[in-house]
Protein backbone atom coordinates (compact mmCIF):
# COMPACT_ATOMS: atom_id res chain seq x y z
CA UNK A 1 0.00 0.00 0.00
CA UNK A 2 2.75 2.44 0.89
CA UNK A 3 4.14 1.81 -2.58
CA UNK A 4 1.38 2.32 -4.57
CA UNK A 5 0.04 5.57 -2.63
CA UNK A 6 3.89 6.79 -3.53
CA UNK A 7 3.38 5.89 -7.29
CA UNK A 8 -0.25 8.02 -6.85
CA UNK A 9 1.47 10.67 -6.16
CA UNK A 10 3.20 10.54 -9.28
CA UNK A 11 1.01 8.87 -11.59
CA UNK A 12 -2.76 8.08 -12.20
CA UNK A 13 -3.40 4.99 -11.20
CA UNK A 14 -6.19 2.87 -10.25
CA UNK A 15 -6.11 -0.31 -7.74
CA UNK A 16 -7.53 -3.28 -9.22
CA UNK A 17 -7.07 -5.62 -5.99
CA UNK A 18 -5.59 -8.76 -5.58
CA UNK A 19 -3.87 -10.36 -8.82
CA UNK A 20 -5.43 -13.38 -10.10
CA UNK A 21 -5.21 -13.10 -13.87
CA UNK A 22 -2.80 -11.35 -16.11
CA UNK A 23 -1.78 -12.02 -19.97
CA UNK A 24 -3.46 -15.75 -19.43
CA UNK A 25 -0.84 -16.18 -16.38
CA UNK A 26 -3.04 -17.50 -13.08
CA UNK A 27 -2.26 -16.03 -9.95
CA UNK A 28 -3.08 -18.04 -6.78
CA UNK A 29 -2.26 -17.16 -3.22
CA UNK A 30 -1.29 -20.22 -1.31
CA UNK A 31 -0.02 -21.37 2.62
CA UNK A 32 3.69 -21.71 1.29
CA UNK A 33 3.28 -18.27 -1.28
CA UNK A 34 2.01 -17.89 -4.60
CA UNK A 35 1.38 -20.69 -7.49
CA UNK A 36 1.75 -19.36 -11.20
CA UNK A 37 -0.07 -21.36 -13.54
CA UNK A 38 -1.60 -21.20 -17.47
CA UNK A 39 -4.06 -23.67 -17.31
CA UNK A 40 -6.83 -21.77 -18.95
CA UNK A 41 -4.16 -20.91 -22.05
CA UNK A 42 -3.24 -24.49 -21.87
CA UNK A 43 -7.00 -26.03 -22.19
CA UNK A 44 -7.84 -23.10 -24.84
CA UNK A 45 -4.42 -24.35 -27.44
CA UNK A 46 -5.50 -27.78 -27.16
CA UNK A 47 -9.13 -26.82 -27.61
CA UNK A 48 -7.81 -25.21 -30.94
CA UNK A 49 -6.47 -28.15 -31.47
CA UNK A 50 -8.89 -30.46 -30.66
CA UNK A 51 -6.83 -32.28 -28.78
CA UNK A 52 -8.23 -31.33 -24.81
CA UNK A 53 -9.23 -34.89 -24.53
CA UNK A 54 -6.04 -36.52 -26.05
CA UNK A 55 -4.43 -39.02 -24.12
CA UNK A 56 -1.47 -38.01 -22.18
CA UNK A 57 1.97 -39.06 -21.95
CA UNK A 58 4.84 -38.86 -19.16
CA UNK A 59 7.45 -36.70 -20.98
CA UNK A 60 7.40 -34.26 -23.42
CA UNK A 61 9.76 -35.65 -25.73
CA UNK A 62 11.10 -39.07 -26.36
CA UNK A 63 14.62 -39.65 -25.47
CA UNK A 64 15.22 -41.49 -28.64
CA UNK A 65 13.29 -38.90 -30.88
CA UNK A 66 16.09 -36.93 -32.82
CA UNK A 67 15.05 -34.71 -35.52
CA UNK A 68 16.70 -33.43 -38.53
CA UNK A 69 15.74 -30.84 -41.42
CA UNK A 70 16.87 -32.93 -43.80
CA UNK A 71 14.51 -35.93 -43.41
CA UNK A 72 13.06 -37.20 -46.37
CA UNK A 73 9.22 -37.34 -45.06
CA UNK A 74 6.46 -34.91 -46.30
CA UNK A 75 6.51 -31.85 -45.35
CA UNK A 76 3.11 -30.17 -43.62
CA UNK A 77 1.88 -26.64 -43.01
CA UNK A 78 4.35 -24.32 -41.82
CA UNK A 79 1.82 -21.78 -41.23
CA UNK A 80 -0.29 -23.93 -38.31
CA UNK A 81 3.21 -25.05 -37.08
CA UNK A 82 4.64 -21.51 -36.21
CA UNK A 83 1.33 -20.34 -34.66
CA UNK A 84 1.87 -23.77 -32.44
CA UNK A 85 5.05 -23.39 -31.42
CA UNK A 86 5.06 -19.77 -30.73
CA UNK A 87 1.88 -20.49 -28.51
CA UNK A 88 4.04 -23.63 -26.61
CA UNK A 89 6.80 -20.97 -26.67
CA UNK A 90 4.74 -18.83 -24.26
CA UNK A 91 3.61 -21.88 -22.33
CA UNK A 92 7.31 -22.36 -21.28
CA UNK A 93 6.53 -19.00 -18.95
CA UNK A 94 5.26 -20.96 -16.29
CA UNK A 95 6.14 -24.60 -17.68
CA UNK A 96 10.58 -24.71 -17.79
CA UNK A 97 10.45 -28.68 -18.18
CA UNK A 98 9.07 -28.31 -21.61
CA UNK A 99 11.49 -25.65 -22.61
CA UNK A 100 13.94 -28.71 -24.50
CA UNK A 101 11.07 -29.58 -25.84
CA UNK A 102 9.88 -26.55 -27.43
CA UNK A 103 13.42 -25.29 -28.29
CA UNK A 104 14.31 -28.67 -30.56
CA UNK A 105 10.75 -28.11 -32.67
CA UNK A 106 11.26 -24.57 -33.13
CA UNK A 107 14.56 -24.69 -35.06
CA UNK A 108 12.91 -26.26 -37.84
CA UNK A 109 9.67 -23.65 -38.66
CA UNK A 110 11.18 -22.65 -41.90
CA UNK A 111 10.16 -25.87 -43.03
CA UNK A 112 8.24 -28.49 -40.94
CA UNK A 113 8.09 -31.79 -41.89
CA UNK A 114 5.98 -34.74 -40.86
CA UNK A 115 8.42 -36.05 -38.12
CA UNK A 116 8.25 -32.55 -36.43
CA UNK A 117 4.29 -32.67 -36.51
CA UNK A 118 4.95 -35.87 -34.34
CA UNK A 119 7.13 -34.23 -32.13
CA UNK A 120 4.63 -31.26 -31.48
CA UNK A 121 1.92 -33.76 -30.94
CA UNK A 122 3.93 -35.39 -28.21
CA UNK A 123 4.11 -32.28 -26.54
CA UNK A 124 0.82 -31.15 -26.82
CA UNK A 125 -0.64 -34.34 -25.42
CA UNK A 126 1.90 -34.52 -22.24
CA UNK A 127 0.67 -30.98 -21.70
CA UNK A 128 -3.08 -32.43 -22.15
CA UNK A 129 -2.16 -34.66 -19.47
CA UNK A 130 -0.94 -32.29 -16.75
CA UNK A 131 -2.98 -28.71 -17.32
CA UNK A 132 -2.70 -28.09 -13.80
CA UNK A 133 0.94 -28.20 -13.12
CA UNK A 134 3.22 -24.34 -12.65
CA UNK A 135 5.38 -22.49 -10.85
CA UNK A 136 5.24 -22.63 -6.90
CA UNK A 137 7.51 -19.48 -5.16
CA UNK A 138 7.28 -20.31 -1.49
CA UNK A 139 7.94 -17.53 1.19
CA UNK A 140 11.15 -17.40 1.88
CA UNK A 141 13.82 -14.77 3.80
CA UNK A 142 16.91 -16.93 2.31
CA UNK A 143 18.22 -15.05 -1.15
CA UNK A 144 21.28 -17.39 -1.73
CA UNK A 145 21.63 -17.66 -5.71
CA UNK A 146 22.20 -21.40 -7.17
CA UNK A 147 22.47 -22.40 -10.36
CA UNK A 148 21.66 -25.65 -12.37
CA UNK A 149 23.18 -26.68 -16.20
CA UNK A 150 24.05 -29.09 -18.29
CA UNK A 151 24.66 -29.30 -22.43
CA UNK A 152 23.76 -32.20 -24.72
CA UNK A 153 26.52 -32.35 -26.72
CA UNK A 154 26.67 -32.54 -30.60
CA UNK A 155 23.07 -33.37 -30.74
CA UNK A 156 21.71 -31.66 -33.62
CA UNK A 157 22.24 -33.79 -36.64
CA UNK A 158 22.22 -30.45 -39.21
CA UNK A 159 25.18 -28.32 -37.87
CA UNK A 160 26.41 -30.27 -35.00
CA UNK A 161 26.06 -27.47 -32.56
CA UNK A 162 25.10 -28.41 -28.77
CA UNK A 163 22.20 -27.66 -26.51
CA UNK A 164 22.83 -25.65 -23.03
CA UNK A 165 20.45 -25.45 -20.31
CA UNK A 166 20.48 -23.82 -17.14
CA UNK A 167 18.25 -23.00 -13.91
CA UNK A 168 18.53 -20.76 -11.35
CA UNK A 169 17.29 -20.52 -8.22
CA UNK A 170 16.84 -17.91 -5.13
CA UNK A 171 15.82 -18.87 -2.36
CA UNK A 172 15.15 -22.17 -3.57
CA UNK A 173 12.72 -20.53 -5.97
CA UNK A 174 12.85 -21.24 -9.94
CA UNK A 175 13.72 -17.30 -11.14
CA UNK A 176 14.89 -18.11 -14.74
CA UNK A 177 15.61 -21.20 -16.98
CA UNK A 178 16.82 -21.17 -20.71
CA UNK A 179 17.66 -24.07 -23.35
CA UNK A 180 19.17 -22.39 -26.54
CA UNK A 181 21.42 -24.17 -29.16
CA UNK A 182 25.17 -22.85 -28.60
CA UNK A 183 26.60 -20.05 -31.42
CA UNK A 184 29.56 -22.23 -32.13
CA UNK A 185 30.29 -25.92 -32.77
CA UNK A 186 32.03 -27.62 -29.60
CA UNK A 187 35.03 -29.95 -30.66
CA UNK A 188 34.46 -31.85 -27.39
CA UNK A 189 32.34 -32.55 -25.00
CA UNK A 190 33.82 -30.87 -21.84
CA UNK A 191 33.84 -27.57 -24.28
CA UNK A 192 29.62 -27.97 -24.68
CA UNK A 193 30.11 -28.19 -20.80
CA UNK A 194 32.35 -25.15 -20.42
CA UNK A 195 30.12 -23.13 -22.71
CA UNK A 196 27.05 -24.41 -20.58
CA UNK A 197 28.71 -22.95 -17.43
CA UNK A 198 29.62 -19.49 -19.15
CA UNK A 199 26.16 -19.07 -20.00
CA UNK A 200 24.65 -19.66 -16.39
CA UNK A 201 27.61 -17.60 -14.76
CA UNK A 202 26.37 -14.78 -17.25
CA UNK A 203 22.93 -15.24 -16.25
CA UNK A 204 23.51 -15.47 -11.94
CA UNK A 205 25.75 -12.31 -12.22
CA UNK A 206 22.78 -10.58 -13.72
CA UNK A 207 20.55 -11.39 -11.51
CA UNK A 208 23.04 -10.58 -8.25
CA UNK A 209 23.31 -6.89 -10.12
CA UNK A 210 19.30 -6.82 -9.94
CA UNK A 211 19.75 -7.88 -6.83
CA UNK A 212 21.94 -5.12 -6.06
CA UNK A 213 19.95 -2.73 -7.35
CA UNK A 214 16.67 -3.35 -5.45
CA UNK A 215 19.09 -3.60 -2.57
CA UNK A 216 18.77 -7.46 -1.83
CA UNK A 217 21.97 -8.99 -0.91
CA UNK A 218 22.84 -12.55 -0.96
CA UNK A 219 23.83 -14.11 2.50
CA UNK A 220 26.49 -16.94 0.43
CA UNK A 221 28.23 -16.66 -2.52
CA UNK A 222 26.76 -17.98 -5.68
CA UNK A 223 26.70 -21.94 -6.10
CA UNK A 224 27.01 -23.59 -9.38
CA UNK A 225 26.25 -27.16 -9.73
CA UNK A 226 27.28 -29.24 -12.82
CA UNK A 227 27.88 -33.14 -13.07
CA UNK A 228 29.18 -33.76 -16.35
CA UNK A 229 29.35 -37.56 -18.20
CA UNK A 230 32.11 -39.21 -17.77
CA UNK A 231 32.57 -37.40 -14.58
CA UNK A 232 36.09 -37.38 -14.72
CA UNK A 233 36.19 -34.57 -16.92
CA UNK A 234 36.23 -32.39 -13.64
CA UNK A 235 37.23 -34.65 -10.79
CA UNK A 236 41.31 -34.50 -12.63
CA UNK A 237 42.11 -31.28 -11.10
CA UNK A 238 39.46 -31.15 -8.14
CA UNK A 239 43.04 -31.25 -6.29
CA UNK A 240 45.56 -29.41 -7.87
CA UNK A 241 48.21 -28.42 -5.34
CA UNK A 242 50.52 -24.97 -5.86
CA UNK A 243 53.31 -27.47 -7.95
CA UNK A 244 50.86 -28.66 -10.09
CA UNK A 245 52.07 -32.35 -11.62
CA UNK A 246 52.81 -32.04 -15.44
CA UNK A 247 50.94 -35.57 -16.00
CA UNK A 248 47.87 -33.93 -14.11
CA UNK A 249 47.78 -31.20 -16.79
CA UNK A 250 48.64 -33.39 -19.56
CA UNK A 251 45.59 -35.65 -19.04
CA UNK A 252 43.07 -32.69 -18.25
CA UNK A 253 44.76 -30.42 -21.23
CA UNK A 254 43.35 -33.44 -23.90
CA UNK A 255 47.07 -35.74 -23.71
CA UNK A 256 48.66 -33.09 -25.88
CA UNK A 257 52.57 -32.79 -25.68
CA UNK A 258 54.18 -32.39 -23.02
CA UNK A 259 55.76 -29.08 -24.55
CA UNK A 260 52.57 -27.46 -24.85
CA UNK A 261 51.37 -28.27 -21.57
CA UNK A 262 54.34 -26.21 -20.34
CA UNK A 263 53.57 -23.82 -22.44
CA UNK A 264 50.21 -22.70 -21.25
CA UNK A 265 50.81 -23.45 -17.78
CA UNK A 266 53.58 -20.39 -18.40
CA UNK A 267 51.38 -18.48 -20.27
CA UNK A 268 48.41 -19.22 -16.95
CA UNK A 269 50.99 -18.10 -14.27
CA UNK A 270 50.45 -21.33 -12.87
CA UNK A 271 53.45 -23.06 -11.36
CA UNK A 272 55.09 -26.39 -11.84
CA UNK A 273 57.77 -28.62 -11.31
CA UNK A 274 60.67 -28.17 -13.65
CA UNK A 275 62.09 -31.22 -12.58
CA UNK A 276 59.63 -33.37 -12.94
CA UNK A 277 60.48 -36.59 -14.53
CA UNK A 278 57.99 -36.86 -17.54
CA UNK A 279 56.62 -40.53 -18.00
CA UNK A 280 55.40 -41.83 -20.98
CA UNK A 281 51.72 -41.81 -21.08
CA UNK A 282 50.08 -45.61 -21.68
CA UNK A 283 47.09 -43.21 -22.73
CA UNK A 284 48.50 -41.79 -25.47
CA UNK A 285 50.49 -44.66 -27.06
CA UNK A 286 47.29 -46.82 -27.43
CA UNK A 287 45.19 -44.11 -28.65
CA UNK A 288 47.75 -42.36 -30.95
CA UNK A 289 49.21 -45.33 -32.54
CA UNK A 290 48.52 -45.66 -36.56
CA UNK A 291 50.46 -47.13 -39.35
CA UNK A 292 53.24 -46.13 -41.02
CA UNK A 293 52.85 -43.77 -44.23
CA UNK A 294 53.19 -45.83 -47.51
CA UNK A 295 55.68 -44.67 -49.72
CA UNK A 296 55.69 -42.09 -52.14
CA UNK A 297 55.59 -43.87 -55.87
CA UNK A 298 58.80 -43.23 -57.84
CA UNK A 299 56.82 -43.48 -61.16
CA UNK A 300 56.63 -40.40 -63.28
CA UNK A 301 53.53 -40.44 -66.24
CA UNK A 302 54.50 -38.16 -68.81
CA UNK A 303 50.96 -38.37 -70.98
CA UNK A 304 47.48 -38.34 -69.89
CA UNK A 305 45.21 -41.60 -69.07
CA UNK A 306 48.93 -43.63 -68.71
CA UNK A 307 47.43 -44.42 -65.40
CA UNK A 308 43.50 -43.93 -64.62
CA UNK A 309 42.34 -44.14 -60.85
CA UNK A 310 38.90 -44.65 -59.94
CA UNK A 311 36.79 -45.86 -56.85
CA UNK A 312 32.70 -46.12 -56.08
CA UNK A 313 31.40 -44.57 -53.31
CA UNK A 314 28.21 -45.17 -51.74
CA UNK A 315 25.39 -46.39 -50.95
CA UNK A 316 24.43 -43.02 -49.97
CA UNK A 317 22.31 -42.90 -46.13
CA UNK A 318 20.28 -40.66 -48.07
CA UNK A 319 18.65 -41.36 -51.74
CA UNK A 320 19.05 -38.13 -53.60
CA UNK A 321 16.97 -36.31 -55.95
CA UNK A 322 17.07 -38.11 -59.12
CA UNK A 323 17.29 -41.63 -57.35
CA UNK A 324 21.04 -41.86 -57.10
CA UNK A 325 23.19 -44.13 -54.23
CA UNK A 326 26.23 -43.94 -56.02
CA UNK A 327 28.83 -42.19 -57.53
CA UNK A 328 32.47 -43.42 -59.37
CA UNK A 329 35.21 -41.08 -60.31
CA UNK A 330 38.32 -41.77 -62.49
CA UNK A 331 41.03 -39.16 -62.03
CA UNK A 332 43.78 -38.99 -64.35
CA UNK A 333 47.13 -39.41 -62.26
CA UNK A 334 48.98 -36.86 -64.87
CA UNK A 335 46.89 -33.68 -65.15
CA UNK A 336 44.62 -34.82 -61.80
CA UNK A 337 41.40 -34.05 -63.72
CA UNK A 338 38.27 -35.80 -62.02
CA UNK A 339 35.06 -37.19 -64.20
CA UNK A 340 32.11 -37.90 -61.49
CA UNK A 341 29.12 -40.47 -62.70
CA UNK A 342 26.26 -40.94 -60.89
CA UNK A 343 24.57 -44.28 -60.44
CA UNK A 344 21.34 -45.99 -59.03
CA UNK A 345 22.92 -49.28 -58.72
CA UNK A 346 26.68 -51.19 -58.73
CA UNK A 347 26.20 -52.90 -62.09
CA UNK A 348 26.07 -49.53 -63.85
CA UNK A 349 29.83 -49.60 -63.52
CA UNK A 350 30.52 -51.88 -66.53
CA UNK A 351 28.46 -49.32 -68.66
CA UNK A 352 29.87 -46.04 -67.32
CA UNK A 353 33.89 -47.04 -67.66
CA UNK A 354 32.56 -48.36 -71.68
CA UNK A 355 31.24 -44.74 -71.77
CA UNK A 356 34.09 -43.41 -70.39
CA UNK A 357 36.59 -44.85 -72.57
CA UNK A 358 34.82 -44.30 -75.61
CA UNK A 359 34.91 -40.46 -74.80
CA UNK A 360 38.73 -40.50 -74.10
CA UNK A 361 39.27 -42.18 -77.15
CA UNK A 362 37.34 -39.79 -79.19
CA UNK A 363 37.59 -36.57 -77.31
CA UNK A 364 41.23 -36.78 -76.46
CA UNK A 365 42.91 -38.81 -78.70
CA UNK A 366 44.44 -41.16 -76.33
CA UNK A 367 44.05 -44.90 -74.51
CA UNK A 368 43.42 -45.71 -71.20
CA UNK A 369 46.85 -48.17 -70.45
CA UNK A 370 46.49 -48.51 -66.66
CA UNK A 371 43.47 -48.87 -64.21
CA UNK A 372 43.94 -48.47 -60.68
CA UNK A 373 40.94 -49.69 -58.26
CA UNK A 374 40.19 -51.49 -55.02
CA UNK A 375 39.55 -55.52 -54.74
CA UNK A 376 35.85 -54.31 -55.47
CA UNK A 377 33.29 -56.71 -57.20
CA UNK A 378 31.65 -54.06 -59.32
CA UNK A 379 35.73 -53.85 -61.04
CA UNK A 380 36.20 -57.74 -61.08
CA UNK A 381 33.42 -57.63 -63.82
CA UNK A 382 36.18 -55.53 -66.18
CA UNK A 383 38.86 -58.15 -66.32
CA UNK A 384 37.53 -59.63 -69.27
CA UNK A 385 36.85 -56.48 -70.93
CA UNK A 386 40.54 -54.99 -69.71
CA UNK A 387 42.53 -58.00 -70.86
CA UNK A 388 40.61 -57.98 -74.79
CA UNK A 389 41.40 -54.38 -74.94
CA UNK A 390 45.10 -54.44 -73.37
CA UNK A 391 44.31 -52.35 -70.28
CA UNK A 392 46.58 -53.52 -67.44
CA UNK A 393 44.28 -53.52 -64.30
CA UNK A 394 46.02 -53.02 -61.10
CA UNK A 395 44.57 -53.61 -57.53
CA UNK A 396 45.14 -52.76 -53.64
CA UNK A 397 45.93 -55.12 -51.61
CA UNK A 398 42.68 -56.38 -49.25
CA UNK A 399 42.29 -53.76 -46.20
CA UNK A 400 44.82 -51.02 -47.50
CA UNK A 401 43.07 -48.39 -48.98
CA UNK A 402 45.92 -46.30 -48.89
CA UNK A 403 46.89 -48.18 -52.11
CA UNK A 404 44.20 -46.46 -54.09
CA UNK A 405 45.28 -42.67 -51.70
CA UNK A 406 44.34 -40.84 -54.91
CA UNK A 407 40.82 -41.60 -55.28
CA UNK A 408 40.02 -42.30 -52.12
CA UNK A 409 41.37 -38.40 -51.14
CA UNK A 410 39.70 -37.44 -54.21
CA UNK A 411 36.29 -38.87 -52.78
CA UNK A 412 37.00 -37.22 -49.10
CA UNK A 413 37.12 -33.63 -51.11
CA UNK A 414 34.52 -34.10 -53.00
CA UNK A 415 32.39 -35.02 -50.41
CA UNK A 416 33.47 -32.72 -48.02
CA UNK A 417 33.26 -29.52 -50.40
CA UNK A 418 30.04 -30.73 -51.71
CA UNK A 419 27.90 -31.09 -47.95
CA UNK A 420 29.42 -27.57 -47.37
CA UNK A 421 27.84 -25.97 -50.00
CA UNK A 422 24.57 -27.93 -49.24
CA UNK A 423 24.75 -26.66 -45.52
CA UNK A 424 25.61 -22.97 -47.25
CA UNK A 425 22.60 -23.03 -49.32
CA UNK A 426 20.23 -24.67 -46.43
CA UNK A 427 19.14 -27.09 -49.14
CA UNK A 428 18.25 -30.56 -48.10
CA UNK A 429 20.88 -33.89 -48.34
CA UNK A 430 18.40 -35.93 -51.21
CA UNK A 431 20.44 -32.42 -53.50
CA UNK A 432 24.06 -34.17 -52.52
CA UNK A 433 24.21 -34.86 -56.19
CA UNK A 434 23.74 -31.98 -57.30
CA UNK A 435 26.32 -30.44 -55.11
CA UNK A 436 29.06 -33.16 -56.20
CA UNK A 437 28.33 -32.11 -59.45
CA UNK A 438 29.59 -28.82 -59.13
CA UNK A 439 33.01 -30.01 -57.93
Amino acid sequence: EKVISQLGENFSLKDLGELHQFLGMEVHKTEKGLFLSQERYAQDLLSRLSMYNAKGCKSPMSTSCILSKNKSDSSIDGTLFRRIVGSLQYLTISRPEISYAVNKVSQYMSHPHEEHWKAIKRILKYISGSTHLGLEIAKSDNLSVVGFCDSDWAADLDDRRSTSGFCVYIGGNLVSWSSRKQASVSKSSAEAEYKSLAHVTSEVLWILSLLGELHFQSATKPSLEHHPQPPFSVNLVQSVKKEACLDLWHKRLGHCSYEIVKSVLKSCNQSFDLNTNVTLCSICVVSKIHKLPFNDSETEYTLPFELVHSDLWGPSPIKSKTSHLYYLNFVDQFTKFTWIFFLKQKFEVFDIFLHFKTMVETQFGFKIKNLQTDWGGEYRSLDPFLQSNGITHRVSCPYTPQQNGTAERKHRHITEMGLSLLNQSSLPLNHWDDAFATL
